[in-house]
């Protein structure tokens, strides 16, 4: 199957508005083909925790025993090979929203705040080795672009497409050691907000966050954890979430996405991933991305009195 057919086929499936015919086709090339599965999880298509995504998932006629795996930190649900590819995502979506039973005072602590204003800013290539530290695959500072302006202040992010890759993609490495006393000593949980726009409106795109939380040195990272099957960041991250939003051609403006994660006592380093991809086969007819006020916030829940 080529890859242009591949995708329409996804963002139908998403959709739920493949034939009868196609969905049968779409089952049997995910069962088969082991890119086809990665694909369908770095596209993001279960990138959200709705009840429809999991009956959808359902339908494609998964089934088989569900099983559990792993230590006390994450865990990720291991299905038969038709759906093992997704369901670490499914599962870490689950993980990120919790509903508390008792009345609580919410405040948030800001971490991070990044629009890119400042004139030493700058994004390496690849992935980051340090704190602090932004890179990316392709991106660059802009001020208006395009007929799009920054959503905050005078400056925006603009991720350029990537040869031979569906998303453009940049990472930040967090020091949560630095934030002990504003998140405290217990397991927190910490709000990741970014906002994207497209630089043309006649394509779908589809807009990911991810974070996981390591105890480990940024030098000890693997960049494939980030970008790869949540089967390999499991045996390394304490925790780990993303979730994807899909938007539909022609919708102008910028969007905003927010992702909560639960981060563990023993958490060193947070790292934040950004992706953006226009939803089109061909290589060539993807376009830039921009990217704007990126912001972590502690969630601090004080019983009240």
């Amino acid at each position: 199957m080529n890859e242009q057919h591949w995708e329409e086929l996804i963002v139908a499936w998403e959709e739920n508005r493949l034939t009868g015919e196609e969905l049968a086709e779409f089952k049997r090339h995910v069962a088969a083909d082991p890119q086809a599965r990665r694909r369908l999880v770095e596209t993001g298509v279960l990138g959200s925790i709705a009840e429809a995504r999991a009956r959808a998932w359902d339908n494609l006629g998964a089934v088989g025993p569900l099983a559990v795996a792993g230590d006390n930190r994450a865990r990720w649900f291991q299905w038969r090979p038709l759906t093992a590819a997704a369901a670490g995502l499914v599962f870490g979506m689950f993980c990120t929203s919790m509903v508390w039973a008792y009345a609580v005072h919410e405040r948030r602590s800001s971490l991070l705040r990044e629009s890119f204003e400042r004139s030493s800013f700058h994004v390496d290539r690849g992935f980051p080795t340090h704190v602090d530290q932004w890179s990316g695959d392709a991106a660059t500072i802009v001020s208006s672009d395009a007929g799009v302006r920054p959503k905050d202040g005078a400056r925006m992010l603009k991720m350029e497409p990537v040869a031979m890759e569906l998303f453009s993609r940049t990472h930040c490495i967090v020091d949560l050691q630095k934030q002990t006393q504003a998140l405290g000593s217990t397991t927190r949980q910490i709000e990741f907000r970014a906002s994207f726009h497209p630089s043309v409106l006649d394509k779908k795109d589809r807009y990911v966050l991810r974070a996981a939380a390591f105890a480990d040195e940024p030098t000890k990272l693997d960049e494939r954890w980030m970008k790869e099957l949540w089967p390999e960041i499991d045996e390394h991250a304490l925790a780990y979430a993303a979730r994807g939003v899909s938007v539909p051609s022609g919708t102008d403006g910028w969007q905003t996405i927010t992702l909560m994660i639960d981060v563990p006592p023993g958490s060193r380093i947070l790292v934040i991933s950004k992706w953006a991809a226009t939803m089109d086969g061909k290589p060539a007819n993807r376009a830039a991305h921009y990217l704007d006020d990126v912001r972590l916030s502690g969630v601090i829940n004080d019983p009240l009195p």
